[in-house]
């Protein structure tokens, strides 16, 4: 388990250092020797994760856990590997993965992350609402993206009309997106924990 942990590292590694040599090498298209290098290190890597998942597993409580509990580990995990690929996406793209970068990206790249953020990220997040969340849980996330929507609902306009006025900056469409998610949370962790 340890060593499958180490590869996986080493892997890890080897993908950022071949995403950052192209990068710094002028970017742009990658070669299909370099995509398909890129491919089998990310193999090597979910293998090795893989190996260490079935070997921590094999040890863990999570082995006796109620089903509900076993759920929401695999599904934190999937939406954590979304998440890696994403990231990796954009790296490949040629552009930083930073939330707050506004740097055009290739055509087909923009396709592969609205794509990978419009179709896998709802079927989880609906698996999860369904599937993995009690009721205690499922009732602070309702309650948590109610009063997101009453902060985005007042807020935007509200920062939209102080622009119009001279007072604020242009409306900033991320730190709107933003401000919503953390609304949401910050109601959920509270209702969920207190």
């Amino acid at each position: 388990m340890v060593a499958s942990l180490i590869g996986a590292l080493c892997a890890c590694s080897m993908i950022a250092g071949i995403i950052v040599g192209h990068a710094e090498k002028g970017g742009g298209a990658m070669s299909t020797t370099l995509i398909a290098l890129l491919a089998g290190v990310s193999l090597f890597a979910a293998l090795c994760i893989y190996v260490s998942y079935r070997g921590l597993r094999s040890m863990s409580p999570l082995k006796e856990a109620a089903p509900r509990d076993r759920r929401n580990v695999v599904t934190l995990a999937v939406a954590g590997a979304l998440g890696g690929v994403i990231a990796i996406v954009m790296l490949m793209a040629g552009t930083s993965p930073s939330i707050f970068n506004d740097d055009p990206i290739p055509a087909g790249y923009a396709i592969a992350l609205a794509l990978l953020i419009g179709v896998p990220a709802p079927l989880i997040s609906i698996y999860w609402h369904l599937r993995v969340a009690d009721e205690q849980e499922a009732a602070a996330y309702n309650k948590g993206a109610l009063l997101a929507i009453y902060a985005y609902w007042i807020g935007a306009p509200v920062w939209w009309l102080l622009w119009r006025g001279g007072l604020l900056p242009a409306p900033d469409g991320i730190a709107i997106y933003f401000c919503t998610i953390v609304a949401a949370g910050v109601v959920w962790l509270w209702l969920k924990y207190r």
